[in-house]
């Protein structure tokens, strides 16, 4: 015999039908499903917002192949995102580079401080 489940939307006590299954119908699970949409949706956008942040600021301090060393704090003040970026890679150094378009940028400790690096083809 198979336990009641509560639904997680509307509170309602049912029995499932199957032992997956979480909601107490159609109309639930859909509400559900437009939630982690909505969610999905603002990671993204927060994603996108942070990527273009980067490459905005990437391109003024480094607009021409090459290479840029600065504190990370400075990086930080002007707003740099660490988490958007969209490739990695380690170099024979075992420093990890993170892609964002063109540019490469890694960080780095040193002296027990944090550098950031920028690269440019």
């Amino acid at each position: 015999m198979k336990q009641e489940k509560q639904c997680p939307i509307c509170n309602e006590l049912f029995k499932p039908s199957h032992g997956n299954d979480k909601f107490c119908g159609d109309d639930c699970y859909e509400i559900n499903k437009g939630k982690k949409q909505r969610q999905n949706n603002l990671l993204l956008q927060a994603f996108r917002d942070g990527f273009l942040q980067n490459y905005k600021r990437f391109t003024k301090l480094l607009p021409d192949a090459g290479h840029l060393i600065l504190h990370i704090v400075k990086m930080l003040k002007g707003g740099l995102d660490q988490d958007a970026f969209y490739g990695t890679f380690i170099d024979k150094n075992q420093y990890r580079w993170y892609k964002v378009n063109e540019y490469m940028f890694s960080i780095v400790e040193k002296d027990k401080e944090l550098f950031f690096h920028l690269y440019k083809k």
